[in-house]
C-alpha cells in the first residue's frame, strides 16, 4: 500500500471554498445513462483543466523561491510536491514547495528557517506570508505576488517528494487515471467531505483510495508498483518507510500482456462509488 500521507500534504490552516459547479450540460436525456455521464464528466474535466499559463506560473514562482532560498543559504533548492508536481492538480490548486538545504537541518534549525525565509518572501513583495515555525510540520503559507497562487513551503520533506513521485508513476500507467481522481475530489469537495479538521478525508486520502480501487477492480486497471518484479531485496528507505516502487516500462508491458480492463471513465466512477 502507499504510504502515509507525508506530513504537510494534507494540512490546510483554513477551509478552502468549494469548486465551482460544472457547466450546464446539454439535454442528453434521450441517451443511456452511462452516455450521458461520460458527456457530463468531459464538460467537468474541461472545466477543472488548469489553464495554459499554469505550468509556466508555478515555475516562475518556483523559480523566485529558489531565488531567494539561494540567497539565503548558498547550495539551497526549491523543489515542487504534491498535485502540481504529479499532475494531479486542477484550476485554481495551490502550490506545495520544499526547501532543501545543502545540510539536513534538525527540527530546531528548521524552525528556524521557516522563520527567516518567511521575513525573506515578505521583503521580496510575497503577499499573505505567515510563517508557522511552531506547527508540528514548520511551513511558510504566502502568496505569489505575479501570478497570486496560494503557496505552502516546508524543509527537506524528503518523503513527500518521493509519494509525488510515486502519485505521478500511477497516473502515468493508464490516461483514465488522472480524470478518475479528478472527478472523485471535485464530488469530494462540493459534497465538502475533503476537510481533515473538520473530521472527512483529505484530497490526499481520495487519491490513494482511487489508486486503490483501480488495483482492485477486475481486471485491474493499474498493477501495484511497489510489488511489480520487485528484485529480491530492493529497498529505499526514507524516514523509515520503503519508498521503493517499479516504473519500468517494460515491468508494465508484460503485466498487462495479460489484458487490460476496458471499462469507460463512467464505469469506473460508478464502480469507484
Amino acid at each position: 500500500q502507499p504510504t502515509p500521507p507525508p506530513p504537510g500534504m494534507a494540512w490546510r490552516a483554513q477551509p478552502q471554498p468549494p469548486p465551482p459547479a460544472a457547466p450546464e450540460p446539454a439535454d442528453w436525456s434521450h441517451l443511456p445513462a452511462d452516455q450521458r455521464l461520460e458527456r457530463e464528466l468531459e464538460l467537468l474535466l474541461a472545466a477543472r483543466a488548469p489553464p495554459p499559463e499554469d505550468e509556466r506560473n508555478r515555475r516562475a514562482t518556483v523559480d523566485a523561491v529558489s531565488e531567494i532560498a539561494h540567497r539565503l543559504w548558498r547550495g539551497a533548492r526549491v523543489r515542487m510536491f504534491g498535485s502540481s508536481a504529479s499532475g494531479l492538480h486542477t484550476r485554481g490548486a495551490d502550490l506545495d514547495l520544499c526547501l532543501m538545504p545543502p545540510h539536513p537541518p534538525q527540527i530546531n534549525a528548521a524552525r528556524r528557517m521557516i522563520t527567516v525565509l518567511g521575513e525573506a518572501l515578505k521583503s521580496a513583495g510575497m503577499l499573505d506570508v505567515l510563517p508557522l515555525p511552531s506547527a508540528r510540520v514548520p511551513i511558510v503559507k504566502f502568496t505569489d505576488s505575479h501570478s497570486k497562487i496560494q503557496c505552502d513551503i516546508c524543509v527537506n520533506n524528503h518523503l513527500a517528494l518521493a509519494n509525488t513521485a510515486l502519485l505521478a508513476a500511477y497516473a502515468a500507467v493508464d490516461p483514465r487515471v488522472r480524470p478518475l481522481i479528478c472527478a472523485v475530489k471535485y464530488w469530494a469537495a462540493r459534497r465538502k467531505v475533503n476537510e481533515p479538521y473538520r473530521g472527512t478525508l483529505s484530497s490526499y486520502a481520495y487519491v490513494l483510495m482511487v489508486i486503490g480501487y483501480l488495483q482492485t477492480t477486475e481486471p485491474p486497471v493499474l498493477p501495484c508498483l511497489q510489488q511489480l518484479a520487485r528484485p529480491d531485496g530492493a529497498e529505499q528507505v526514507v524516514d523509515g518507510y520503503d519508498v521503493w516502487f517499479n516504473d519500468d516500462a517494460r515491468a508494465l508491458g508484460e503485466h498487462f500482456s495479460r489484458g487490460r480492463n476496458g471499462a469507460s471513465l463512467s464505469q469506473l466512477l460508478a464502480g469507484f462509488f
